[in-house]
């Protein structure tokens, strides 16, 4: 997945791609990453919370989640 993410970034940055496809790749990061825990955690992409906090993602869970931890940084 992270290679496939650079891959892009690096596309974009060498189009000189405007802000709102950059802004496109974020929403399409964000869906993947948000598949993958709901594959790996049975939680619904509902219970996810992305929140941006400078040079990474934390994901907030809700009460009724059965992790261990209240949230994961990624």
């Amino acid at each position: 997945m992270c290679i496939c993410i650079q891959a892009t970034l690096i596309k974009l940055i060498s189009q000189r791609e405007s802000l709102l496809g950059v802004q496109n790749l974020q929403k399409q990061v964000e869906q993947n990453i948000c598949q993958k825990l709901k594959y790996f955690f049975k939680i619904s992409c509902k219970q996810i919370e992305f929140i941006d906090n400078g040079n990474s993602q934390i994901i907030k869970r809700t009460k009724n989640q059965s992790l261990s931890n209240d949230r994961m940084v990624i």
